[in-house]
């Protein structure tokens, strides 16, 4: 995640490769945390939350 808000997602291995990169539209100043299955993610005004919902 850069300050400018893009996150970079890359392949898991033995070499640098980037899948895909994602423009959040806003600045994104925090490591994203990853808990319990979620990835969340704090920008300037919200904070995100990805994954798959838990009953």
């Amino acid at each position: 995640m850069s300050e400018e808000g893009i996150a970079c997602v890359l392949e898991a291995g033995p070499t640098y490769k980037v899948l895909s990169t994602n423009d959040m539209g806003e600045r994104c100043m925090a490591t994203p945390a990853i808990s319990n299955g979620q990835i969340y993610i704090r920008s300037d005004s919200a904070l995100y939350s990805i994954g798959q919902p838990h009953n």
